[in-house]
């Protein structure tokens, strides 16, 4: 079901098109492939969709340029490109000599707020929860040409991690959290631990124990 509303103001060559879009059960992949084309493999699945914003006719010279976007959507089960980098993580708390793990995109049940504008994407508080309950929460902004600058919250529960260093470190849900920086293109993204993220763990670890022994 897509509701769409249309307001184009025709006094110029070049109109401007303003629009509200309500939509449900509508696939998301070729959607977005319309507007951004550089986007279609990243994620898909079947959404539901709102949004509100100004653009110019599409196929003209400032479409992307001028496009506004602001909306949010939610997907029950999509599949993600940017979930190949949960498995990456979890391979380096591996041990040295464990199996590989199988890096794949990964299902999941997705949602986000989203802000288009200056021919970049804010994303705002994007969840995506995988079946066996792995997480990853991401807030950052993505260009039109897919370069990003992303903040990621990866909360794990299946990580080769066990004992007291996962216990204390571990939220009251059983996972894991741990805070990435995205950077790069989106189809290559570079990631790094945010901060001085293994430091505190390793405290967290420390201060258990302590309090064990207490």
């Amino acid at each position: 079901t897509i509701t769409i509303g249309v307001a184009i103001i025709a006094v110029k060559p070049d109109p401007i098109i303003t629009y509200k879009l309500n939509s449900s059960n509508i696939s998301f992949s070729p959607l977005v492939e319309s507007v951004m084309p550089e986007y279609k493999e990243l994620i898909d699945g079947v959404a539901n969709l709102e949004v509100t914003g100004q653009t110019k006719m599409p196929g003209t010279l400032n479409f992307k340029k001028d496009l506004v976007a602001k909306g949010q959507f939610r997907i029950p089960e999509s599949k993600i490109y940017m979930l190949k980098l949960i498995d990456e993580i979890k391979q380096k708390f591996a041990p040295g000599k464990a199996p590989n793990i199988a890096i794949n995109n990964l299902s999941a049940s997705t949602e986000a707020e989203f802000d288009i504008k200056d021919s970049r994407i804010a994303l705002i508080n994007f969840t995506a929860k995988a079946p066996n309950n792995d997480e990853i929460e991401l807030n950052g902004l993505v260009g039109f040409d897919l370069e990003s600058k992303i903040s990621a919250l990866l909360k794990l529960v299946s990580i080769p991690v066990h004992g007291d260093f996962l216990a204390a470190n571990q939220n009251s849900t059983g996972q894991l959290e741990i805070p990435i920086i995205i950077e790069g293109n989106l189809k290559q993204p570079k990631w790094s631990f945010a901060g001085n993220t293994f430091d505190k763990m390793t405290q967290n670890f420390i201060d258990y124990q302590k309090n064990k022994v207490k």
